[in-house]
């Protein structure tokens, strides 16, 4: 039987005994300090612009918790200071400075993010008296968030000294604190998942009180799991029910605004539970934190870093709750986390457009409107953009310019010492749009076969596409930020597919629809448009709000996607801002399905043949008129 997995993070209390001064400047005598909210700069790095002397009066002795130890600056300057880095952005409620006699009768507190940039004199104190061996308490502004705390002393008390801190504290809010008994208040409260294996496994389970059903997220190494408890909430303890598949390292963390994290346990279990026969029992997967929480929050969230279990041979899991409790004081029933946007106005009205506008000189695009993805994916850690793609993006001229009025972007081959090189811009942090339709006018550039009448290029794959706005968030992620695939074209002329992902429905199980006159079985498309040619200049768009996503070629539609077909497959994630992309990439996951598997088409080469062609005819490219964007106003 494995070893029960139990872990409490115990409260904190600060014990800070008084000792003898030193001989170097005044003192006074000492005495016993207590408090039991958590200091939240107690040993945690420090730096300072000057020492008296660095090794008996260095920095550090500001945050060691202990009174009889001190910082003291250099001799008779004045603008001098301290500062503590509390690890990360947090809220904060009260510094408390403990002045040795040699004390600032004037000093400001800073503030800052990032150790760089800082607020300075978010609060300024004058004093008139040595205080020594008792704290001046200073009171933040409500919603108050730094990192790094700075005392910076203004005027010095003691003409031949300088500046002397005996300990810098720093605290959270405590203002609010629901009070009463601690009970259980995370039944039946939502669930939110950065990711999920499928409908059966629902984030909502985790918190239904039942340990025969459990939430599972996606195959990852990251994921989360977040509770919105209704109202800012007394939170006293965390009970997690681990399944097998349980997390090694994970974080718990809180949140007033979703946004802003504060890590407020971190717990780290080395053993590998390789799924015994029979199953330990729940308590065997039970981890408990008890936590001491100077302020109240509405989420929480278990944010887990590794995962801690894998099958002997050797296919791997997420990770899996069977219950995610929050033991404290307060709460609510709340609304939906994000309130489901609807679109207003009734007239489609353009609210932007590029219309690439240029002369025969080629010039780079518009980055006011647009980013360039550089790379082969290596650096993001997805070599071959996720989809074994050959090409290297540039921001060359070769790869992508405007020129005579047109967006070119160009798939060459041995450039710029690169097998392959091409282009991709996206829109993303710049333009980003929550419902309308979004079009562009496109064409795609081939060689012809013998025949003149079927050509392509196997492998060539242009893409006109969107991503929801956080795909990038470690968190979050494809395929759970949702993608729109407006326009794909894998190097067949006659070849067009607009599809959907999400979580559910994503890769060869996506949604969507093509058209060509190659695999009819799945496309009501086909026949609709018998002469189109990708070769030739065509409106492709997406219309989209909260109830269905619309495809159109030429203006018609020929797929109507609605939101209750997703939702019979996954989760409806079309409720959030996308961003748009262009790129043409080389080969990859969707052509290569098709070059590996070789069809005969009547007076065409097989696709074996097309690949050759795409091969040794390069370069390939992408002509796009413009791009526009229209919303009901």
């Amino acid at each position: 039987m494995l070893p029960k997995r139990f872990q409490t993070a115990l409260p904190v209390a600060l014990a800070l005994i008084l000792g003898a001064c030193s001989q170097q400047t005044p003192s006074m005598p000492t005495s016993l300090v207590q408090k039991q909210a958590v200091n939240l700069a107690l040993g945690k790095p420090t730096s300072a612009s000057t020492f008296e002397n660095p090794t008996a009066f260095k920095s550090g002795n500001a945050v060691d918790g202990v009174l009889d130890s001190r910082w003291a600056s250099a001799f008779q300057q004045d603008n001098q200071w301290l500062s503590v880095d509390l690890g990360a952005v947090q809220d904060l409620g009260e510094v408390q400075v403990f002045w040795e006699a040699a004390y600032a009768t004037s000093y400001r507190i800073d503030l800052s993010d990032d150790g760089t940039t800082w607020r300075n004199g978010v609060k300024t104190v004058s004093k008139t008296s040595n205080t020594d061996g008792v704290a001046d308490k200073i009171t933040l502004p409500a919603g108050t968030r730094a990192r790094f705390v700075r005392v910076w002393g203004l005027t010095r008390a003691l003409a031949p000294y300088g500046y002397s801190i005996r300990e810098l504290q720093v605290f959270a809010p405590t203002n609010g604190l629901p009070t009463g008994p601690t009970v259980l208040i995370s039944d039946n409260q939502k669930l939110y998942a950065s990711t999920t294996q499928d409908r059966g496994v629902d984030p909502s389970f985790a918190g239904d009180g039942n340990l025969s059903t459990r939430w599972a997220s996606g195959i990852a190494q990251k994921a989360w799991l977040m509770m919105d408890l209704g109202a800012a909430t007394r939170i006293d303890r965390v009970e997690l029910n681990w399944e097998t598949a349980w997390s090694s390292q994970y974080t718990l963390e809180v949140s007033n605004d979703r946004q802003n994290w504060t890590v407020v346990s971190t717990q780290t279990n080395p053993q590998v539970i390789d799924g015994q026969t029979p199953r330990p029992p729940a308590s065997e997967y039970t981890d408990v934190v008890t936590l001491n929480l100077q302020q109240a929050y509405r989420y929480i969230r278990v944010n887990s870093a590794k995962r801690g279990w894998s099958a002997g041979d050797g296919s791997q899991w997420g990770i899996s709750l069977y219950e995610f409790r929050v033991y404290g004081a307060g709460g609510a029933d709340n609304p939906p986390l994000i309130p489901e946007p609807t679109p207003t106005g009734s007239t489609w009205t353009q609210v932007w457009a590029d219309e690439f506008d240029s002369n025969a000189t080629p010039v780079k695009v518009n980055t006011t409107n647009w980013n360039y993805e550089i790379g082969d994916g290596c650096a993001q850690g997805i070599c071959g953009w996720g989809n074994g793609e050959r090409q290297y993006y540039t921001d060359s001229l070769s790869n992508v310019f405007q020129q005579n009025g047109l967006l070119n972007i160009v798939l060459r081959k041995n450039d710029q010492g690169r097998a392959y090189t091409s282009g991709r811009i996206t829109t993303a942090g710049k333009k980003e749009f929550l419902y309308g339709r979004i079009q562009a006018r496109i064409k795609m550039n081939m060689p012809t076969t013998a025949n003149g009448a079927k050509d392509g290029a196997v492998g060539v794959w242009g893409a006109f596409w969107m991503l929801g706005f956080d795909v990038n968030d470690p968190y979050q992620g494809w395929p759970n930020a949702g993608e729109i695939d407006i326009m794909e074209n894998i190097g067949y002329s006659w070849w067009h597919s607009s599809s959907l992902h999400g979580p559910g429905y994503y890769g060869g199980g996506s949604i969507g629809e093509s058209y060509n006159k190659v695999d009819t079985a799945g496309g009501i498309a086909a026949g609709n448009f018998p002469n189109f040619r990708a070769t030739d200049w065509h409106d492709y768009e997406v219309e989209w709000d909260n109830t269905k996503v619309l495809f159109k070629l030429d203006n018609q539609v020929y797929r109507t996607i609605l939101r209750s077909e997703v939702e019979s497959r996954g989760y409806w994630v079309f409720n959030r801002p996308n961003f748009i992309l262009l790129n043409v990439a080389y080969d990859g996951a969707y052509p290569a399905a098709y070059r590996n598997n070789p069809q005969n088409f009547t007076g065409a080469k097989t696709a074996e043949g097309l690949a050759v062609l795409a091969e040794n005819n390069m370069p390939h490219s992408m002509q796009v008129d413009y791009v526009r964007v229209f919303q009901k106003k």
